[in-house]
């Protein structure tokens, strides 16, 4: 997710948040001084069962703003069956050359009753499998802290 502000000097910023994979891929050369350290960070975030995001900023200019904006509002009251590409694409023009920020972390627990839910289904023989983004490994150890136990199939 990413919104572009105004801050109080008139400073224009495209703030991202999303997935480390995601959010690396759009990286700038020079935008990258913190990624081993986040890295690091979103791995023992993940391996605890936490649910991690990757942040990023983007300075711009009025001019490019300008531009991207009048992008924008064509896609965005285009009609036709591409209006939904035509925005994807032109947000993904303006999602390049960030700057890495860090990373956040949060739970992300289940509805109450679901672990038991799952749990009767499976002794019920039924078989299991969610799908899932995430990496597998950080996926079995939301599973543990979420007392899923062995008897999901990871997709």
């Amino acid at each position: 997710m990413s919104v572009i502000v105004r801050d109080e000097t008139g400073q224009i910023l495209l703030l991202c948040k999303g997935a480390d994979s995601i959010i690396f891929d759009r990286l700038s050369k020079n935008g990258r001084m913190y990624e081993e350290a986040t890295t690091k960070q979103l791995n023992e975030y993940g391996e605890t069962g936490l649910r991690t995001l990757a942040l990023a900023y983007k300075k711009l200019e009025e001019a490019e703003y300008s531009a991207w904006n009048e992008e924008f509002s064509k896609a965005k009251t285009s009609i036709g069956g591409d209006r939904e590409a035509m925005l994807e694409q032109v947000s993904d023009m303006m999602k390049r050359d960030l700057i890495l920020v860090g990373a956040t972390a949060v739970e992300d627990k289940l509805q109450k009753g679901v672990p038991q839910c799952i749990d009767k289904l499976a002794q019920a023989g039924l078989k299991i499998w969610v799908l899932t983004r995430a990496e597998s490994d950080i996926f079995g150890a939301r599973g543990e802290v979420q007392n899923l136990g062995p008897q999901i199939k990871k997709s």
